[in-house]
């Protein structure tokens, strides 16, 4: 190349003119190096640049490197020219793709291929002529060998498998094999010449289950047979038992699914726990606990050596753990049979059998109390029963040695509706006008309720015996006073019959009936001046007291008469009163009489969360509420 050309174009642009390549536009203004995209970036030997925005390339095979002159080598005959087509990725087919002998030589070395010594050696020479048709087949078979690399692989990895496979099953045969024959020798199955069998930990878990199956059918004979002979009152021979059992058990090592598995009930039971037993349980537990549960059944309370030594001997065999064992042998055998023997008990001074289980067991002490008044309080009678037959019931010991607050509130609760509940009964009118208390039976009723009541201390219903007592009284005096008839002689009668009962005999209790009693005392005085003299304002009860005591001894002789119906002002119509408490009672709201105002009788009635203070004057209801006062109100208003 001429030194103007070098100049020109540079060295770089001059090595390209040498190796073949035709120039064209695009070198730099100082023929510095090579612009792009026009000229692209040489990557493999034998790659040239498009010309005339033809899809050829105009390119030489150059093999060998001359000392050409310049002039020769930017002239390129034509039959030195060939056409190359281009790849799908824009690049070109050429010769010049085949890698080097040398690597196509290493890349079958590397796939243990065995290449011939004379290749290996010409493939070393870096001296030695390049033969392209060599290159070619090597390369061609490079590819093949490549491309089967991936099938090669598979079929390597599917014989490992099956190699694999084979040794499994080698082993798997061997284990079966050997189980078979200690099946055969052995009467009764060795379950440590099972485990220990070589291998049997290896071997597949499906046919380890089909083992422990087959174990299991080789055993069930043998041991329902040896349970039911089993006498549990032999604590020895039941040891025995538990033994053998513990050893059976042992075959759970091998399977794969969990003795015991404990469940919910999906179904409408309440409470309940279902325990799934996998094929191990099934032929060694279950027959056990069936005996066990049998034999508790059977079990005589007073032995309380033979109960506790079989609970003890059981506990101690560890074949259930303590989660299984509390659940299974404490909660559904043993303690459903203390709770039956107790229910069966009537004197309690012979539950003295009770006190080594508590000891064993001290905390279902409380749970076992709470289920026993639970059941009482279900079976209270249905038919009347005196007081003093009540307090004979079971419930009250038990009630008596609970620590549960809780429970014991609940069934303070019980008992009081349960009385109040019979004494309506007995009363025979449960929506009565209060005069229904005034009958002799009627008072002997509630004289028992009373002192029912007093002896149970259920003095935290106090309220209730005033609205089911003397709120009917009260109310019955007011309207006997408003008709004009024998209110003076009910009054009395009334206090007569409460002091009987025992409702005015207690300065600390039943405040509030002693309150009403002042009232309706307050009004006769304001009415009668003062024929009951009873101080008005005065609240220490004293007056009350020694008007009780003149009528305590003589409910039996004094008689009290309804008041005659001939007496009663005849009314065309109800009094707006009337129609008011009438419907009040059918709506189910409370009328309670209050104090007298202005020679009112007040009357407080709340509805919808609104407190009305009502009074009557002739055909007319009057109310305070909401801080309106003397307001005419109506009954739609009211309720």
């Amino acid at each position: 190349m001429s030194q103007d050309a070098l100049k020109k174009y540079g060295k770089g642009a001059s090595l390209l003119l040498k190796m073949g390549y035709i120039p064209g536009k695009g070198l730099g203004e100082n023929g510095r190096g090579i612009v792009e995209p026009i000229m692209p970036t040489i990557l493999k030997r034998g790659e040239g640049i498009k010309v005339e925005e033809s899809k050829k390339m105009m390119s030489r095979v150059v093999d060998e490197w001359t000392d050409s002159s310049d002039d020769e080598s930017m002239h390129v005959e034509e039959s030195g020219l060939k056409s190359v087509e281009f790849n799908q990725s824009d690049t070109f087919k050429s010769e010049y793709e085949i890698p080097e002998l040398y690597e196509i030589v290493r890349d079958l070395l590397r796939l243990k291929i065995d290449v011939p010594n004379e290749i290996i050696n010409k493939a070393e020479d870096t001296s030695a002529k390049q033969d392209l048709s060599l290159r070619t087949v090597l390369f061609k078979l490079l590819k093949s060998i490549n491309s089967d690399q991936p099938k090669l692989k598979y079929l390597d990895s599917e014989i490992n498998q099956l190699s694999q496979k084979k040794q499994l099953y080698t082993v798997d045969i061997e284990v079966m094999e050997n189980f078979r024959k200690i099946v055969e020798v052995e009467k009764d199955l060795d379950v440590d010449k099972v485990i220990n069998i070589p291998g049997v930990r290896d071997i597949d878990l499906e046919l380890r289950d089909d083992l422990v199956e087959l174990a299991m059918l080789k055993v069930q004979e043998f041991w329902q047979s040896a349970v039911d002979a089993c006498n549990f009152e032999d604590i020895v021979s039941l040891g025995e038992l538990l033994d053998k059992a513990a050893a059976y058990l042992s075959l759970q090592e091998l399977s794969s699914t969990e003795l015991i598995k404990i469940r919910s009930s999906r179904s409408s039971l309440k409470n309940k726990t279902l325990l799934s037993l996998n094929i191990v349980g099934t032929v060694i537990l279950k027959p056990l606990l069936l005996k066990l549960n049998f034999f508790y059944q059977n079990w005589n309370v007073f032995n309380v050596n033979l109960g506790i030594g079989v609970f003890e001997e059981v506990r101690d065999s560890e074949i259930f753990s303590d989660t299984l064992f509390d659940l299974i042998i404490v909660k559904a055998i043993v303690i459903p049979k203390l709770y039956d023997s107790l229910l069966e008990v009537s004197v309690f001074d012979e539950v003295e059998w009770l006190v080594p289980w508590l000891e064993l067991l001290p905390l279902y002490f409380d749970q076992l109390v709470e289920s026993i008044i639970e059941h009482y309080l279900q079976a209270l009678p249905e038919s009347a029963v005196s007081g003093e037959e009540l307090l004979k019931l079971p419930l009250f010991y038990w009630l008596e040695i609970s620590q549960n607050t809780k429970l014991n509130e609940k069934a303070r609760k019980e008992l009081f509706s349960y009385m109040v509940k019979d004494f309506r009964r007995q009363i025979k009118k449960i929506r009565h006008d209060g005069c229904g208390f005034l009958d002799t039976e009627e008072t002997k009723v509630m004289k028992d309720f009373i002192w029912l009541f007093k002896e149970l201390a259920l003095y935290e219903f106090e309220d209730a015996i005033y609205n089911e007592i003397m709120l009917p009284l009260h109310i019955k005096y007011l309207e006997l006073y408003e008709d004009g008839l024998d209110y003076e002689d009910f009054l009395l009668y009334v206090i007569q019959v409460l002091t009987y009962v025992g409702l005015l005999s207690d300065n600390d209790h039943f405040i509030r009936i002693q309150e009403s009693v002042r009232e309706c005392c307050e009004h006769l005085n304001s009415v009668k001046n003062n024929s009951l003299r009873i101080k008005k304002g005065k609240k220490d009860f004293t007056d009350l007291m020694r008007l009780r005591n003149q009528y305590v001894e003589s409910i039996d002789k004094l008689t009290w008469k309804k008041p005659s119906a001939s007496k009663k002002t005849v009314f065309v119509k109800p009094s707006i009163k009337d129609t008011v408490f009438q419907k009040c009672q059918e709506n189910g709201i409370a009328v309670i009489p209050g104090k007298i105002k202005d020679g009112k009788q007040m009357y407080h009635i709340e509805n919808k969360g609104i407190k009305f203070e009502v009074y009557f004057d002739q055909k007319v209801m009057f109310a305070n509420y909401n801080g309106l006062k003397d307001e005419p109100i109506g009954l739609d208003e009211l309720l």
